[in-house]
């Protein structure tokens, strides 16, 4: 049985003489990830993992990597075509990879290249828990605005691991692991509850008052208000487990029975269940396959999603609400990857509306700007006179640095005596270890070896905050 089940962003590890955590020793140890991969277009897609020792890689059933044998690698072979796969439109596939280190460094790194010769190291933004029903970047959440949705239960015979929308996990180990209707205990925290029932069906209770149903594949097949007389006419969801572990297919309203029906893109045309997008505007016909091409609801109106054409990347241009109300996006291509850099509100597309020649510009929209490494240096809102030469537009800029963790904000047309709005610093985990504000005042957090928040330190009040936890 795994010592630790958690969701890694991205498989890009170098433990050299230790391991992935407390819990697990330096040598003899294996590894397991499964999941999804979306590429950002389509293409010839070559993939390769490094590391030491032996690992397997497996993308769609079809295995390209298979080292299984001591020793390390540091050049990932990309190679055609014992490497490569042919991704057509914008497509979600599985990906598995294992890996075991028997002694010495060990690590783990997972590559992609096309077949112009580029290769990077796999994004975070390509990899997902589960298979999407949108583009890269963006997320379909239709939870009840809680962070503790469950969406996939990961079932071995010691422990069930249930994973929310936010990919955080939540291990609710069995008190009896001989018996397979045991209860549960649950992680420190988390206060929701966890039974199974005897024809195996998982149901986990959350905090946001509604239960969830997996079933013993740990496929999320069903989530319904809990009765409690605080949430008497909470929604109930739907999904479609016979396409994907979590594919939501209908939001219903118990006491009037009205239901908003979510549509996904078969891509072919005249067999997807979403009209073809309007012509002559740059939208593709129709959706990638599989992903959300119309939401329905019940007064008989709906949400239409349009998207890039599959050489310009399959990627979601616009969002057409009730009422007309439209949002449409842009994007830019960085490392390879397309990036998010305009968008267009529905008050701002009314107003090019009146006189699309002359208002059709970047000043009706907002920009965003990206370093060399992907990462966001300026978000500049709309101009306030539909001028392209206006120099007050509002703006947010962003610089990394001085130190390698740190990164620092500023504000158009606000400058205080330390010359930014905010400062913050994280370590190695991503985790937030000082944030300064504009005032100068700084607030430090401890975290300890669980993951957990320690402490919040603000120096300004000279007030701490501790947190303990029960093992």
């Amino acid at each position: 049985q795994p010592y630790i089940v958690r969701t890694d962003p991205q498989v890009n590890f170098s433990w050299g003489t230790g391991s992935p955590g407390p819990a697990i020793q330096n040598d003899n140890f294996c590894a397991h990830w499964n999941g999804f991969i979306t590429v950002p277009r389509a293409n010839t897609w070559c993939f390769d993992v490094i590391g030491d020792d032996g690992m397997k890689l497996t993308i769609n059933g079809q295995v390209l990597e298979n080292r299984w044998s001591d020793g390390s690698t540091s050049t990932p072979d990309l190679t055609y075509p014992g490497h490569c796969l042919g991704v057509s439109g914008l497509s979600t596939l599985p990906i598995q990879i294992d890996y075991y280190e028997h002694s010495g460094g060990a690590g783990i790194v997972l590559y992609a290249g096309d077949v112009s010769g580029g290769q990077y190291i796999v994004p975070t933004n390509w990899l997902s828990t589960s298979a999407t029903a949108l583009p890269q970047g963006w997320n379909l959440s239709a939870s009840t605005g809680t962070s503790g949705t469950f969406t996939k239960a990961v079932v071995t015979s010691n422990s069930v691991v249930l994973s929310d929308s936010d990919a955080k996990t939540y291990e609710y180990r069995r008190t009896n692991p001989a018996d397979p209707v045991s209860g549960f205990i649950p992680p420190p925290d988390a206060r929701g509850t966890l039974s199974v029932r005897p024809n195996g069906t998982y149901v986990a209770q959350g905090e946001d008052g509604l239960d969830y149903y997996f079933n013993a594949a740990g496929a999320l097949t069903a989530v319904t208000s809990t009765t409690d007389d605080l949430h008497p006419a909470a929604a109930a969801y739907s999904y479609d487990v016979s396409v994907d572990a979590a594919r939501l297919k209908q939001i219903i309203d118990p006491v009037t029975l009205r239901a908003i029906t979510l549509k996904y893109s078969a891509a072919s045309y005249g067999s997807s269940p979403c009209a073809d997008s309007p012509t002559g505007l740059g939208f593709a016909q129709q959706g990638p396959s599989g992903m959300l091409c119309e939401i329905d609801y019940w007064d008989g109106t709906n949400t239409l999603l349009y998207y890039t054409p599959e050489l310009s990347g399959s990627q979601l241009a616009r969002i057409v609400d009730p009422g007309s109300e439209t949002t449409d996006f842009a994007y830019t291509t960085v490392n390879s990857v397309l990036t998010l850099a305009k968008v267009r509100n529905s008050i701002q597309a009314d107003w090019v509306a009146q006189s699309p020649t002359a208002r059709d510009t970047d000043a009706a929209r907002t920009l965003i700007s990206y370093d060399t490494a992907g990462r966001a240096t300026q978000v500049q809102l709309p101009s306030a006179t539909g001028s392209t030469t206006d120099t007050a537009r509002p703006a947010h800029s962003y610089t990394y640095g001085p130190a390698s963790n740190e990164a620092r904000m500023t504000i158009a047309g606000f400058d205080p005596p330390q010359h930014y709005a905010s400062d913050v610093t994280w370590d190695a985990g991503g985790r937030t270890l000082t944030s300064t504000d504009a005032t100068g005042s700084v607030t430090t957090n401890t975290w300890d070896s669980g993951d957990q928040p320690a402490s919040v330190y603000n120096a300004s009040t000279g007030r701490k905050s501790t947190a303990f936890f029960d093992i």
